[in-house]
């Protein structure tokens, strides 16, 4: 037998850290997590059950990218930006392979090239919360090839 009330906690916090990290929540995984904290084995139907009486539900969540203003990728963007306007202003000196001394324009040959992604996340449609939670995601865009 387990005592709910000593693996609530356990529950609850492997939950939320899991939401914010943006992984999928399982019963097994909640039952893996328990098993390792608390030493209680139960099986995946008593845990759902269990997830069920305390409050959880198994949503589908909204596919949002969590960490799209994060300090790092605000910082990327402006040197980025930043890059790209110095690239459009006038340049002056010598224009490779002719005798001019002076040209106006960009300083390299922007190429913008299609975008092909497929989506690497593979992640389940629906995981355990709390229904006043939000599901946070990644957003399913894959790698690039640049």
């Amino acid at each position: 037998m387990f005592d709910l009330n000593g693996i609530a906690p356990a529950i609850r916090d492997f939950v939320v850290k899991q939401n914010m990290a943006g992984q999928p929540i399982t019963a097994q995984h909640v039952c893996n997590e328990v098993a390792d904290v608390c030493d209680a084995q139960l099986k995946v139907d008593t845990m759902t059950r269990v997830l069920h009486e305390l409050g959880f539900r198994h949503i589908k969540g909204e596919q949002r990218h969590i960490y799209a203003e994060t300090p790092g990728n605000v910082a990327f963007r402006r040197t980025y930006l930043e890059k790209k306007i110095a690239n459009r202003a006038a340049v002056r000196g010598p224009m490779l392979g002719t005798k001019r001394s002076v040209r106006l324009g960009v300083d390299r040959a922007e190429v913008y090239l299609d975008e092909s992604d497929c989506n690497v996340n593979h992640v389940t449609g629906k995981t355990w919360l709390t229904a006043d939670k939000i599901r946070y995601s990644k957003t399913g865009r894959g790698a690039r090839n640049y």
